[in-house]
């Protein structure tokens, strides 16, 4: 039982190494264009459950990423959202995907 128990440790212990090292790698190495120079594009999904309050300040926080604005999107999925979330992030220009 102790060996099985040293087994777990050692692996969640190799498992969040393995996650560290590739979180240095990526901060060291920066940022990269694609192979023909361009920016790579991505995509951020914001969660949202009743955030009205606070939602407007997430999406000028990743507005203000420093990277080009038109090389990533945001998207937003309002789960049963029973405020203005969702009107909000529309008005701020968000894609809305809204479960109800």
């Amino acid at each position: 039982m102790v060996a099985l128990a040293n087994l777990a440790q050692a692996l969640l212990f190799l498992t969040g190494l393995f996650y560290l090292l590739l979180s240095l790698r990526g901060f060291f190495k920066g940022r990269r264009p694609a192979a023909d120079g361009t920016m790579r594009r991505f995509a951020v999904i914001l969660p949202a459950y009743n955030e009205e309050k606070v939602i407007q300040f997430s999406i000028e926080s990743l507005r203000a990423l420093a990277y080009p604005a038109d090389k990533f999107y945001i998207f937003m999925v309002a789960d049963h959202c029973s405020d203005a979330t969702a009107d909000l992030a529309r008005s701020a220009g968000v894609t809305v995907l809204e479960h109800s």
